[in-house]
């Protein structure tokens, strides 16, 4: 348990105590406050933190591209220099924030409803007469995830003497083939033991690492180089009603842009909303009560004019009815517990079943 939830566990305790008398429970409703006894607690509403993960791609000619086919009869290779951007993955984080418009005022009497009244860090309720342990919820920070620059140097250092000698790049690209076509028939030769070479399984796997090591860094110099670097992005997107509107954009060229940034293509987000109205609030005079979330599920596609990257449903709090527990059900030490993501009853524990 934080610090934090100690301190709304125990600032609950001193001002709540078992009883059957009542206690007003009422909105907020930017009013002032005038009992300095009070205490508040929230309810949740759903935020959707959508993760993108684009990679930038490289690709770098090699100082012998021209001669990759004549000396190592190689087709796949890099002929210009050129970058594009593609997307990787998109996902959905649902995350539970304070609802600003739910906030509730407890005014106890005397005596009050609950022995314990549990609030999670950001004060959205948990639970009544529970011990029942808190969750922790993190969020990353919203901004691009860059790994190291991409290298585009090649190394010449592995080719050999005479090579690095030539007076001609088609005479140096010659001898590089023929340094590559050696290291394979060495490897083959380790491999099928007619080479002599100590039985020391170790070294072996030293040795035929660095003749793989020194292969590949000689095939880019024909083949050339293909870079990859990933970033992610976050974007916070509150669903407050059904919606089909435009989340970002994105270009092959230089990949994620803001939604009114048109060198992109629109990426859509849609919300359609399967609210069910139970019509379950109760008249004014009952009102004096616990108030919690019934929540709702959304169906939330993201998605641009090629390609369905998310279709799914979540459940969404702020979509749902808000309903009252009459206090008749808060008394004699009787358990409630919440979804303190969706503000949902979860469970009603009465004090003959334990």
């Amino acid at each position: 348990m934080t610090k934090k939830q100690f301190v709304f566990i125990f600032f609950s305790f001193c001002f709540l105590i078992t009883t059957h008398a009542k206690t007003k429970i009422s909105p907020v409703e930017n009013k002032p406050i005038k009992n300095g006894t009070s205490i508040f607690y929230a309810l949740p509403k759903n935020e959707l933190n959508i993760k993108i993960k684009t990679i930038h791609t490289w690709h770098k000619k090699g100082p012998f591209y021209r001669y990759a086919g004549r000396f190592l009869a190689e087709d796949n290779i890099i002929t210009e220099d050129h970058d594009f951007w593609s997307i990787k993955s998109i996902e959905i984080e649902n995350n539970s924030i304070i609802d600003t418009t739910q906030i509730f005022q407890i005014t106890p009497s005397k005596n009050s409803i609950a022995q314990l009244i549990t609030l999670n860090q950001k004060g959205i309720i948990c639970s009544i007469n529970s011990n029942e342990k808190l969750s922790e919820h993190t969020k990353e920070e919203n901004f691009f995830v860059k790994h190291n620059s991409p290298n585009f140097n090649f190394d010449k250092s592995v080719l050999g003497e005479e090579a690095l000698i030539a007076n001609s790049t088609a005479k140096m690209a010659e001898l590089a083939a023929k340094q590559i076509y050696q290291i394979r028939e060495n490897r083959i030769l380790l491999l099928t033991g007619d080479l002599d070479f100590p039985s020391d399984s170790e070294s072996l796997k030293i040795l035929l690492d660095e003749m793989n090591k020194t292969e590949q860094k000689l095939l880019e110099l024909f083949v050339g180089k293909k870079i990859e670097e990933t970033y992610t992005k976050e974007i916070s997107f509150l669903p407050e009603s059904n919606t089909d509107e435009i989340l970002v954009r994105f270009s092959d060229e230089i990949g994620l842009v803001a939604k009114d940034d048109l060198s992109g293509e629109p990426i859509y987000i849609k919300v359609s909303s399967a609210k069910t109205n139970l019509n379950l609030h109760p008249k004014k005079k009952e009102k004096n009560g616990l108030h919690y979330r019934f929540p709702a599920t959304a169906n939330i596609s993201i998605y641009n004019a090629s390609t369905v990257f998310i279709d799914a449903r979540y459940t969404i709090a702020q979509f749902g009815d808000i309903l009252i527990l009459p206090q008749t059900l808060l008394k004699n030490g009787n358990q409630i517990i919440f979804d303190e993501n969706n503000g949902q009853l979860i469970q009603i524990k009465t004090k003959q079943e334990d």
